[in-house]
């Protein structure tokens, strides 16, 4: 016969601490404040254009040559071609978010990998 105890009776239901004031401040959400909805605001503004200029006919025909991009070096060729035009794009569709787009498109051809 076996000696290993038998699981169903040896488990234990699990105790859970109360959660302290620290983690119940973190659950709780952060009061809504006029800067923090105006943020929200442009989010919302920056997302929209960057859809309606992703759906382009010549922004979409980069994307896909550059998802279709058989080696790392064409596809990292294409990625910038696509995101030049992208953000081109955005640019021309909502002027006044232009130092915005210009910030994310710094950052997007930053991740990407160093051109050779």
């Amino acid at each position: 016969p076996s000696t290993a105890p038998d699981p169903q009776k040896v488990a234990e239901p699990v105790k859970r601490r109360p959660a302290s004031k620290e983690t119940a401040a973190k659950d709780k959400p952060a009061p809504s404040s006029p800067e923090k909805d105006k943020s929200l605001s442009e989010d919302e503004k920056f997302n929209a254009v960057r859809k309606e200029a992703s759906e382009d006919p010549k922004v979409s025909d980069l994307r896909a040559k550059a998802d279709a991009a058989k080696t790392d070096d064409a596809a990292n060729k294409a990625m910038r071609l696509y995101l030049h035009a992208l953000y081109e794009k955005m640019r021309e569709l909502a002027p006044n978010l232009e130092e915005r787009i210009n910030l994310t498109e710094s950052a997007a051809n930053k991740a990407l990998a160093p051109q050779k």
